[in-house]
């Protein structure tokens, strides 16, 4: 008997992965690729012409970013299944993956099995996320922040996000444009932020960062 295999539209802008996987996942007869390309803007193309039962994107591709990608997908088929695979583990990536609708994020350097798990498990309407980054994925839908349990009042999802990025050197418009924000909205975020944690300078921010894993 047949088995109708689990069809898939991969995008990765790095050639050599993207061939290796194709390569690997050939061998697993459950599992085609039928489609591969290292654009953001083809993925979305390639996504709504061949409807495949997964999407595969890197965070990182030309033309435009893998989750912009998931959003215009999924803006066009809802109930299209979008596997994230990406080098980035950081919360702020993955809270916006998931809320871009993604249904599984895997961290690059996974075994071709355990992709091949993730594949089958999304398809069939499953989710699926790597080790590192299962929490995260829980504390997206709690609101807080989930690096900043030793405070006595912790901060906010928000908070969080605009922390990580004063830590990481963006400007409050860069950080507004990223978040979807006003450049006053950053603003008043970062001086609550300093209020809160008695920190009044930029530098004394990235150091609290630092030290309690908000940024590298």
């Amino acid at each position: 008997m047949n088995i109708k295999p689990v069809t898939v539209v991969l995008a990765d802008d790095h050639k050599v992965l993207r061939e290796g996987i194709c390569a690997l996942l050939s061998a697993d007869n459950v599992i085609e690729v039928i489609s591969e390309t290292d654009d953001g803007i083809k993925a979305v193309e390639l996504a709504l012409t061949h409807f495949p039962d997964v999407v595969i994107l890197d965070i990182a591709l030309p033309g435009i970013s893998g989750i912009e990608a998931l959003e215009r997908i999924k803006k066009a088929a809802p109930n299209m299944r979008i596997l994230m695979l990406s080098m980035h583990n950081d919360y702020i990536t993955v809270k916006r993956a998931l809320n871009a609708g993604c249904n599984g994020y895997l961290v690059k350097g996974v075994g071709i099995s355990e992709l091949s798990n993730a594949i089958k498990k999304v398809a069939v309407g499953g989710q699926y996320f790597s080790s590192e980054i299962k929490g995260y994925a829980k504390e997206v839908s709690s609101g807080l922040c989930p690096f900043a349990s030793c405070l006595v009042d912790p901060l906010s999802n928000r908070e969080c996000e605009v922390l990580q990025l004063v830590a990481e050197g963006y400007t409050a418009r860069q950080i507004a444009k990223q978040l979807n924000l006003s450049p006053k909205t950053v603003e008043n975020h970062r001086a609550k932020i300093m209020d809160r944690l008695d920190i009044h300078t930029i530098a004394g921010l990235v150091r609290y960062a630092i030290k309690n894993g908000i940024s590298t």
